[in-house]
Parts: structure tokens; sequence; C-alpha cells
């Protein structure tokens, strides 16, 4: 039996200002659950297909792990798709980055913690393929979660996922000539990741040498510089 059902949350400000592609994520109260959560709301007119409105969600309800973040629930209005996760105040790797590096025990913590979820993900046949400063997210018991699963891909039969649309500033070199990639995207992701920790963000955005030539500069090792 089919229910149609009414939900609704209050806009308190914008979050993550700067670190998503295509969403926005909202601070918003919600008087079903009780509390504040965070609210990700994507233009429908940013799909290709409105059969997948909702493939994030169901993506990150396939593959719940205590190093993922949890989706609270998902709707739509006529504009909009909404994820609804919980609130973390303690923000992204991203936040804890920008202005100083990362103590080297730190760097380990959130990194084995970081593998722990995606192990998972990758049991449960999906790559992520944007694991990044601003995708990890801290608990409020400072747990680093991975977040975001909007270009998140299906595993197929033999290993191999083809990916020529996938958004990347720094695809994984085996990518760049193919765009064919396996669960291994993300743990080079994950290590450029741990890089930008252990140096601090402005370090490794000071190397980037435009669109034009990045590709070229992974391909031969030469981004970042590995000294």
């Amino acid at each position: 039996m089919r229910v149609d059902a009414s939900i609704s949350y209050t806009r308190i400000r914008e979050i993550g200002i700067g670190q998503g592609m295509n969403s926005t994520v909202w601070l918003a109260d919600d008087p079903q659950l009780g509390g504040q959560v965070a609210a990700k709301e994507i233009e429908k007119h940013r799909f290709a297909n409105p059969t997948s409105y909702f493939d994030e969600t169901q993506a990150m309800f396939a593959v719940a792990h205590d190093n993922v973040i949890a989706v609270q629930y998902a709707c739509q209005t006529a504009d909009v798709i909404s994820l609804v996760m919980p609130y973390y105040r303690n923000g992204s790797l991203a936040d804890r980055i920008q202005d100083r590096p990362l103590q080297l025990s730190e760097t380990q913590r959130v990194a084995q913690a970081v593998l722990a979820g995606l192990a998972h993900i990758h049991l449960r046949g999906r790559i992520h393929f944007d694991v990044k400063p601003s995708n990890v997210l801290f608990s409020n018991m400072n747990r680093p979660m991975v977040a975001d699963f909007g270009q998140s891909r299906s595993i197929s039969a033999t290993g191999v996922v083809t990916v020529p649309k996938l958004y990347m500033i720094a695809q994984p070199p085996e990518m760049i000539n193919t765009g064919l990639a396996t669960s291994v995207a993300d743990i080079y992701h994950v290590g450029l990741m741990m890089y930008r920790a252990i140096n601090g963000d402005s370090f490794y955005k000071a190397q980037y040498p435009g669109p034009a030539t990045v590709m070229t500069k992974i391909s031969r090792g030469k981004y970042p510089d590995r000294n």
C-alpha cells in the first residue's frame, strides 16, 4: 500500500560553503526528529534523468558503517532533491587543514578510519570516486566519516568501471588516458588526502598548475611535489 506523507524542515544557515560542486548544504531544524540536521539540496535540473534522483541516497543507505555518514531520510520538492543527514558540529578535514598541517598521529587516525569505511564501501560493491578533505566529516564524538556519494559508482562484475564524466581535479594516473578505474582509485585519493593533511592544504593548492596541464603532471608523477 502506497503512503504519501509530508516532511518539513526549516533552513537555518548554509554550511560547507564552497565545498560542494552541485549542491547546497543547510543546517536545518527538523520538527519531526526534534533537532538540527544537515540537509543537502540538489536542484533537479542537474540530473540527466529523474530515475536517478535518489541514487545517492540509496548508495548511502546500502553502505551503512561506523565510518560512513548515515542518511536520515530523503525527500523532494518541485525543484530540489534533499538528503537529510545528522549535523556534525566538528566540521570537515578541509576545515582542519586549511591553515596548517595536521599532526602525523591525527593524520594516521583519519586515514585508518577512512580506509575502514572505504573497505566496507568496496565490499558492498561501490567505488566512492570523491575522497577528499571536504568529504571527510567528524562526528560529534570526533570519529572521521566518509561523506558525499554523489559521484560513487557500482563496481561491475570485472571490477572495472568506465568513468568518462566524473569531475576530478586530480584523477588517478590510470584513469587519465583510459577513463577506466577500479577501487584502487579511492586508495589513490586517500594518499592524496593524507599528503594534503600532512603538508597543509595551502602547500598543496599552491602547486596546482591549472586544468590544462594538471593531468599531464599527474601521469608523470610531478603533481603534487613528492619531495
